[in-house]
């Protein structure tokens, strides 16, 4: 985070942002009115390796996975794809077929390969009307329900 945020000064304000709006409340922000989700990951001694939320967006009509985060010393065991497989099980737990996007800036090329590799396909770059003024990309995917 530390090498991000002193060479991209607006990594430093979306953390503060995330931490205004949602990391502050997890509870209430990933599960009022069971529209979302917040999973963690553990390693055998209790610790957190590994989170990930999604939440319901009324305006794509779909799920927004957020603060997909794996500590460095885990990347590579698969944890990210098991956090990412959970929230697809959540997101179709209604029975229904549904969306699931991603939100990420551009810079993060590990976060777009990521995606990729899980199917997501981009759907649109853009720069959004806040003070943080980075380039985002939408990664998303239609998620089925299992037919079996």
């Amino acid at each position: 985070y530390e090498d991000y945020a002193n060479t991209h000064k607006s990594i430093a304000k979306m953390v503060k942002a995330a931490v205004a709006t949602d990391m502050n409340h997890i509870i209430e922000y990933y599960n009022r009115d069971s529209n979302g989700c917040f999973f963690v990951a553990t390693n055998g001694d209790g610790e957190v390796v590994g989170c990930i939320g999604v939440k319901y967006c009324d305006f794509r009509d779909g799920y927004e996975i957020n603060r997909l985060c794996v500590d460095s010393c885990c990347q590579g065991r698969g944890i990210g794809g098991k956090l990412l497989e959970a929230c697809e099980e959540f997101v179709v737990g209604d029975g229904k077929s549904t969306l699931l996007f991603a939100v990420t800036p551009i810079f993060m090329e590990s976060a777009h390969a990521f995606y990729t590799s899980r199917n997501f396909l981009k759907d649109v770059t853009f720069t959004a009307p806040t003070n943080v003024a980075v380039p985002l990309s939408v990664f998303s995917k239609d998620v089925k329900v299992d037919a079996s």
